[in-house]
């Protein structure tokens, strides 16, 4: 059974999206050579519809951001990525500066008309077909650069890794959203799939209103049962009302009648009014059953000692877990930004 290594999306702070109150991140953009203003830099906040692009002066305002800490993300062809945590409970009027370092280029970059050779086009469908997935959102969803992309294949250990040095465009039309994404590792192998990214996402405009009751439907489909969604209930206490069933799972075998010990604490330091976030730790794994996958299994592994999580579900610890079963089949097709919630939640 294969495995996938959560979670995908990197996440450097805890970001807040639940606060009424709104705030602007405004900041400047610079090139961290000549001090120079850099025009149309990408800059956004991780794992939300939150962005900009920067003016002629490097400027940038990113307007209406809840009250909370994100991860600013710069990136621009030609250019170093850089990032930086903002923390508007404690620092909420500073002023954001952002150096990127100019990226050496190797040469005059030639472009060929002739057609991509076999072999690459065998690795972008392998890379396609697990990166994206292979859900039913998946085959409504396109890589729209994938000339950029450059794989490396070790043929004895059947290992593809693939980097690209700028963002990777998605469409994404089974959920409505446009996503430019930094692809910070990609590893697949016949056991696992392993990939960091960090992304933003923006909204499609629907043809018709039929077309955003689609996606909204299609939001929540992908949503209920899903990681995000049992996490969103471990960390709020409501496992049964979620429609979760968990066993402990040790050592490779379950036990239906015995509930495992899930630790789930407040995180005093990261706490608002609110209470958002969550410490979890559980020992080895999670056996999760559900009516929304009920002729499948999912199951959960702790890789670290504990992670943090917020009520939404949106883990913040890199790598924390382990999926296999119904979830190791969730992709990038099916992801949703940070302030998503359903109906209902």
């Amino acid at each position: 059974m294969k495995k996938l290594i959560l979670p995908v999306i990197p996440a450097f702070l805890f970001a807040s999206l639940f606060a009424s109150e709104s705030i602007q991140i405004i900041g400047r953009i610079i090139n961290s050579e000549t001090g120079e203003p850099i025009e149309m830099v990408n800059v956004f906040l991780a794992n939300t519809l939150m962005g900009c692009a920067t003016d002629r002066d490097g400027r940038f305002v990113i307007k209406d951001v809840p009250n909370g800490i994100y991860d600013l993300v710069a990136h621009h062809v030609g250019f170093e990525g850089a990032n930086v945590r903002v923390d508007l409970l404690n620092r909420p009027n500073e002023n954001w500066t952002l150096r990127l370092q100019p990226r050496i280029l190797e040469g005059r970059q030639v472009r060929i008309e002739a057609e991509p050779p076999k072999e690459w086009i065998k690795m972008l469908n392998l890379f396609t077909r697990e990166f994206l997935g292979q859900s039913g959102n998946s085959r409504k969803c396109a890589i729209l650069n994938p000339e950029y992309l450059n794989f490396q294949y070790d043929e004895p250990s059947g290992l593809l890794t693939a980097s690209m040095d700028r963002a990777l465009k998605i469409r994404n039309d089974a959920l409505g959203y446009s996503i430019e994404l930094l692809l910070q590792k990609f590893e697949f192998s016949k056991s696992a799939v392993v990939y960091s990214i960090i992304p933003h996402f923006i909204d499609l405009s629907p043809s018709d209103p039929s077309e955003n009751q689609r996606w909204s439907k299609a939001r929540q489909r992908t949503y209920l049962g899903s990681f995000r969604h049992f996490m969103s209930c471990l960390a709020a206490n409501r496992l049964e009302e979620g429609g979760f069933r968990v066993s402990e799972m040790k050592q490779g075998l379950y036990k239906d009648n015995v509930a495992p010990e899930i630790g789930v604490e407040p995180l005093p330091e990261f706490q608002d009014a609110d209470h958002r976030f969550r410490r979890i730790h559980f020992d080895d794994c999670l056996r999760v059953g559900s009516p929304y996958f009920p002729d499948e299994r999912a199951i959960a592994c702790m890789k670290v000692q504990e992670a943090i999580v917020d009520i939404k579900g949106n883990v913040y610890t890199e790598y924390a877990f382990y999926k296999s079963g119904y979830w190791s089949n969730e992709r990038v097709a099916d992801l949703l930004p940070n302030e998503y919630s359903a109906e209902g939640e």
